[in-house]
């Protein structure tokens, strides 16, 4: 698995550009691990809010949303993000 999770990462031609929307930090820290050794470059933000914002400022090309954050909730998120069209 692991190996075909790396050919379809290098077949895109450049790094997958990862949004990690987590309040709790250990999940920041192994997510952003687990990714980055895929040669992700990752952003994480604690809360949906925050999320909305990021995805406002860059192109992602994979939005990780935790569901129960503080502030905003990661389904709200979703929605606010899709609804500005931000996301593909």
């Amino acid at each position: 698995a692991y190996e075909a999770a790396m050919l379809t990462l290098l077949g895109l031609g450049r790094p997958l550009r990862v949004l990690v929307a987590e309040d709790n930090s250990t999940n920041q820290i192994v997510a952003k691990a687990a990714l980055t050794k895929f040669g992700a470059i990752v952003d994480v933000v604690e809360n949906g809010a925050e999320a909305v914002a990021a995805a406002a400022r860059a192109p992602y090309d994979v939005i990780l949303m935790d569901i129960q954050m503080p502030e905003m909730d990661g389904v709200e998120a979703t929605r606010a993000i899709r609804a500005s069209g931000s996301a593909a």
